[in-house]
């Protein structure tokens, strides 16, 4: 079931842009270790991720994959596509990324709620809506992304994504705060072949193509000054803890001052102890 597209087309959407890195699965990783520290041995590691478009995006939302979820396709959002590409710290430093993405997985909103919370944050830009493969009529889970009218560095991509999901917040969604990390994929549309009919067309899928401008990041955008006020929340925040730690330097001075007694117990703690160390005390295994 679509919502019908706007007048305006698909012109929005398919403006010509690099490709945004796409791989299939979570085990398609091209690095050349994995995150275990083995040796990756497919055949495709060392090797640079294929892109996709939003063109391309947009036809698969309008005709899903059909895949079990070990082979869906997924996308993420910047034009940073080396080996590494799916390394938290890499798109930070040379992620330059063209959209926002948002995964809604709780509270159940309808279609139209979600196109109405995601108009309402972004003052009617373009925007790519549809269910995840595991939704249904009782459990509706949403995707959405968002196209950028300019690249968005990966160090504000975040930052950015977590004021984004803020605001939705406040609209009455439920956002999983995971896709706020740099590297995080957003899978694709997707509907596998069990939730499916026999005549294979999907048991529940639903999507909309909000037509609009793209999204431009200005000063004066709401999701720009939610991330400032973010931001701000936090300089707070470590102020008030390096104002904290300074007074129990200060005091633990005055005390060895006051008594001539330097020991400090925390101090030598880390000195003969190690984290791993702690954990096989208390029964842990690696």
């Amino acid at each position: 079931a679509h919502i019908p597209k706007s007048p305006a087309g698909h012109a929005a959407c398919t403006q010509p842009v690099p490709g945004f890195l796409t791989a299939n699965g979570s085990r398609d990783s091209h690095a050349p270790t994995l995150s275990d520290g083995r040796k990756n041995r497919s055949p495709r590691a060392g090797k640079p991720y294929r892109g996709i478009s939003w063109e391309t995006i947009r036809g698969l939302i309008d005709a899903p994959a059909a895949v079990e979820k070990n082979d869906a396709p997924f996308v993420i959002l910047s034009t940073y596509t080396g080996s590494d590409g799916r390394t938290h710290a890499v798109q930070r430093e040379r992620g330059s990324f063209g959209g926002l993405a948002v995964d809604i997985d709780k509270g159940n909103p309808t279609l139209a709620e979600v196109v109405a919370a995601v108009s309402a944050v972004t003052g009617g830009a373009s925007a790519e809506i549809y269910s995840s493969s595991s939704a249904s009529p009782e459990s509706r889970k949403w995707r959405v992304l968002i196209p950028l009218a300019s690249p968005l560095p990966g160090a504000d991509y975040s930052d950015t994504q977590a004021a984004l999901f803020d605001l939705l917040r406040q609209q009455g969604l439920t956002c999983d705060f995971t896709l706020s990390r740099a590297a995080q994929p957003v899978y694709l549309p997707n509907v596998p072949p069990a939730r499916r009919g026999e005549d294979g067309i999907p048991l529940f899928y639903q999507s909309h193509h909000a037509d609009g401008p793209l999204l431009d990041l200005t000063a004066e955008a709401a999701i720009v000054e939610a991330r400032a006020a973010l931001r701000a929340r936090r300089e707070a925040r470590q102020a008030e803890a390096a104002a904290r730690s300074a007074d129990a330097a200060a005091k633990r001075q005055a005390r060895i001052q006051a008594t001539g007694d330097d020991f400090d117990l925390f101090a030598h703690f880390e000195a003969t102890h190690t984290i791993a160390a702690c954990f096989a005390a208390y029964g842990f295994t690696k």
